[in-house]
């Protein structure tokens, strides 16, 4: 079955199966949330794997210590609010539907997580403070270039993480650094449209050609290639 839309209509206030995201006649038993206007505003004894009813927009401080294995949120959700999967530490699995509309990522709001893998879709903006510390099983990272806010230690006690992308420009490395990515591989492979070198004049000697490239940024990476003989490009463009 596909991804549904964007445009789900909102789910009729009550409760919710954790593990079927349907709706629920009833508010007794277990293995219960609740959603309120849009938002999922609380759980009871949700475990496993848990889904979010399609069409709920915010996800509030609701699976605060759940035994949560993995989590589907669907691609209505526009944020996820404080400490909304805290202290959830047998979480090792977070879907983002396709065509996700999600732009805000609050605070805590996977705190001690530990997923293997993880896809911030690219509709994010915000990630707030310790949003994913301490994430003990995953080895990279990247962040969308949508972001333009990224709390401290966002990503901090990542210990398995050893390098990360980003190719965007609001993020300064001091911000990445600050968030928890010190001492972790930047990788700068990026393909951005529109973006082209400007060059310099070219000047030779000993039948050797030499340019520079006036918009060098060290901060991404360049492949040069050449029809006859050989080419190369260092560290300052």
């Amino acid at each position: 079955m596909g991804s549904p839309s964007a445009s789900a209509a909102v789910p009729v206030d009550g409760y919710y199966g954790c593990n079927s995201g349907t709706y629920e006649s009833s508010s007794s038993g277990s293995g219960r949330y609740r959603i309120v206007s849009g938002s999922v505003t609380q759980s009871n004894n949700c475990s496993g794997a848990v889904i979010i009813a399609t069409g709920v927009i915010t996800i509030a401080n609701a699976f605060v210590f759940s035994q949560l294995t993995s989590v589907v949120i669907p691609n209505t959700v526009t944020s996820i609010g404080v400490s909304a999967f805290d202290y959830t530490f047998s979480l090792a699995s977070i879907t983002f539907e396709s065509d996700s509309q999600l732009t805000s990522i609050g605070q805590y709001a996977f705190y001690g997580s530990t997923p293997t893998s993880l896809t911030i879709p690219n509709s994010v903006t915000s990630i707030g403070f310790a949003a994913f510390y301490g994430l003990k099983s995953l080895t990279s990272l990247t962040i969308p270039d949508s972001v333009t806010t990224l709390g401290n230690s966002a990503f901090g006690n990542t210990t398995s993480l050893t390098q990360y992308t980003y190719c965007g420009t609001s993020l300064t490395q001091t911000t990445l650094n600050n968030a928890g990515l010190t001492g972790k591989t930047r990788i700068s492979v990026c393909s951005i449209a529109g973006l082209s070198s400007a060059f310099s004049s070219a000047s030779s000697y000993d039948g050797r050609f030499t340019v520079q490239v006036a918009n060098y940024d060290s901060a991404f990476t360049y492949a040069v290639t050449s029809s006859v003989g050989q080419v190369s490009i260092n560290s300052t463009g």
